[in-house]
C-alpha cells in the first residue's frame, strides 16, 4: 500500500480556510472536507479527486462545487492541484485552486498556497 494512503490533517496556509481534511484511498481516489463557514462568499461543498504517484512525490487534483450564498444558486466549481512529499507521517508541498463560472469561464489568476500534512492515527486520535 502507498504511503499516501489514509487520513491527513492539512493546512493550506492561504485557503479560504486553511484547515482540512484529505483522504486518500489505495485506488487513486481521494476525498477533501473543510468547514463550509470558512468562505464567506460562497458555500462550497466538499472536494473528490484523483491522485497519482510521480516518483517519490504524490499529485493530484480535486474539484469543489460552488454556490452563492445568498441565493444557493450554482455559481461555478474550484479545480485544486496538488504535488507534495510524504515523509513518514508528514507531508509537505504545494497547491493551487483554480475557479470557474457556472458557464466554464475561468475566474482570475489562479491562487497557490503552501501545503502541509500531519497523517491522522487511531493510537494518537487528532492530530495536534
Amino acid at each position: 500500500m502507498d504511503p499516501v494512503v489514509g487520513a491527513w490533517l492539512v493546512h493550506a496556509n492561504d485557503a479560504p480556510f486553511a484547515w482540512q481534511v484529505f483522504t486518500f484511498h489505495g485506488d487513486g481516489t481521494m476525498g477533501q472536507a473543510n468547514p463550509d463557514a470558512g468562505d464567506r462568499d460562497t458555500s462550497d461543498s466538499d472536494g473528490g479527486g484523483t491522485w497519482r504517484r510521480d516518483s517519490n512525490q504524490i499529485t493530484g487534483i480535486f474539484m469543489e462545487m460552488t454556490a452563492k450564498r445568498d441565493t444557493g444558486q450554482f455559481a461555478g466549481w474550484r479545480e485544486i492541484t496538488f504535488r507534495f512529499t510524504v515523509q513518514a507521517d508528514l507531508f509537505s508541498g504545494t497547491a493551487k485552486a483554480t475557479s470557474y463560472d457556472m458557464d466554464g469561464h475561468f475566474l482570475g489568476k489562479p491562487s497557490g498556497t503552501p501545503l502541509t500534512g500531519k497523517r491522522v492515527q487511531v493510537d494518537t486520535g487528532a492530530t495536534r
